[in-house]
């Protein structure tokens, strides 16, 4: 694959992550936008152009660029954001897809095109796994990218207890979505190795959020897994709607 203009739109915890990630592992020059007026340059200029955004921020920006894009490919990684619902707002200026993450990059996945599998496939660790539609993203959201949220409330609540859960977890996963367990483990291992529980929960529980939802469920005694996972997934679906 030749080299290929790459611009980013997004650049806090995660944005800052994924240009990390580019930078070691992509052969193209990454660009990223530091204010809206290089917002509309870069997006004039990307032949692919990645949202790092939270899903508040997705509709505002993409009616801002809609009309300085170049028939570019837009990858979004914003959680609970339909791709048809954004391609709605860009019309015929771009082609969207979806993707999503852990925040280490070691599992990615993504909707179903070529061109963006050829350039998130180096950025993953695991073999990249391809979504067959939108609901497959939220899953990954639910799964993936709310567990370190999960796994500190049930080392912090559930101690005795926490390991045989976020084992079955991770079990679940792999059923759902193909996620390697050894992916699983890994982010547990990480908010095990931090410790301070309650302040990895208040980092990554953003009231109103996904996590947010599926821990309150956990407070109230639901601990089943396939109801957190459905709590996880109905906030999604409540957040898609309030766009």
């Amino acid at each position: 694959m030749n080299s290929i203009k790459l611009c980013q739109i997004g650049n806090g915890h995660f944005g800052g992550a994924l240009s990390q990630r580019i930078h070691f592992t992509s052969i193209h020059s990454l660009a990223v936008a530091n204010d809206m007026s290089e917002t509309h340059r870069l997006a004039s200029e990307a032949e692919i152009l990645l949202l790092a955004l939270k899903p508040n921020q997705v509709g505002t920006v993409l009616r801002e660029i809609k009309d300085s894009l170049n028939q570019c490919l837009i990858i979004s990684f914003a959680a609970a954001v339909p791709r048809e619902w954004m391609q709605a707002i860009v019309g015929n200026n771009a082609r969207v897809v979806r993707a999503m993450t852990d925040i280490d990059f070691m599992q990615v996945m993504s909707q179903r095109d070529e061109e963006s599998t050829k350039l998130l496939a180096p950025f993953s660790t695991h073999q990249l796994i391809q979504a067959n539609s939108d609901e497959d993203i939220d899953a990954m959201t639910t799964l993936i990218g709310c567990l370190p949220g999960l796994a500190a409330w049930q080392y912090l609540s559930r101690p005795n207890k926490a390991e045989l859960w976020l084992m079955e977890w991770s079990k679940i996963a792999n059923d759902k979505i193909g996620i390697p367990e050894v992916v699983c483990e890994a982010i547990q291992e990480k908010v095990l190795k931090k410790k301070d529980f309650a302040q990895q929960i208040r980092t990554v529980a953003t009231p109103g959020g996904v996590t947010d939802a599926m821990i309150m469920e956990m407070n109230r005694g639901m601990y089943h897994h396939e109801h957190v996972f459905n709590s996880g997934m109905s906030r999604i679906k409540n957040i898609a709607e309030s766009l």
